[in-house]
């Protein structure tokens, strides 16, 4: 698992150079209605907006933290990310939202220690968690992929993310 962890943070860096740089991340505040993540394992789905329209997540196992978007009208579980510059999809998640993938035509998408990165970037329709619908999102369908990840190009755009504790929240 540290070795999966690791992964997923080199990967993020390797995206941040591959992708266009994403506006800063604030910190701080609280008083928000929680995504029940605590004790759920990566495929709960829920999410939950309060009246002003803030996303809140409460740290999940392994001290992730992650939400259900929907992605062009679909629904996707996705890691959320604040050190990636983009979204990531898998490649079943590409299919299932309806980008067509040409595996033939993957081109290097960034570098790890392992290694290139090949895949496809695409520019996402809508992502939506709960109230934060943001449109036109700069995105990555990455072959291999084991994680969807919610990186910057949504994030920064569909609000601030403030930490307290275990609990992230998306106002």
């Amino acid at each position: 698992m540290k070795g999966f962890a690791a992964m997923i943070c080199l990967f993020a860096l390797v995206v941040a150079v591959a992708m266009p740089e994403a506006p800063g991340v604030d910190q701080g505040g609280a008083g928000e209605i929680l995504v029940d993540a605590a004790d759920a394992a990566p495929s709960s789905t829920a999410s939950h907006a309060n009246i002003y329209g803030a996303v809140a997540f409460e740290r999940g196992p392994g001290g992730h933290f992650y939400t259900s978007a929907e992605v062009d009208g679909r629904g996707v579980r996705f890691l959320v990310d604040t050190g990636a510059t983009g979204v990531v999809l898998t490649e079943a998640s590409a299919r299932q939202v309806g980008i067509a993938l040409d595996p033939a035509s993957y081109q290097i998408v960034g570098r790890q220690v392992s290694g290139e990165i090949r895949g496809q970037f695409v520019t996402l329709s809508s992502v939506r968690v709960g109230d934060k619908r943001v449109d036109n999102v700069a995105g990555v369908v990455v072959e291999g992929a084991q994680e969807n990840l919610l990186g910057q190009s949504y994030l920064t755009r569909a609000g601030r993310i403030e930490m307290d504790g275990d609990t992230m929240t998306l106002r």
